[in-house]
């Protein structure tokens, strides 16, 4: 979801945009990292 809207329903809800480095919102690929990042830093 952060790929397509920019961000999860609890980041829309405080209006809160997953963004890149240069402000673009992240790719598919990029979201996915982060999904597992999280994961593992757990």
């Amino acid at each position: 979801m952060e790929s397509m809207k920019g961000s999860t329903l609890g980041k829309m809800a405080l209006s809160i945009i997953v963004a890149d480095m240069l402000g673009n919102r992240i790719s598919f690929g990029q979201a996915t990292g982060r999904y597992f990042a999280k994961i593992i830093s757990v």
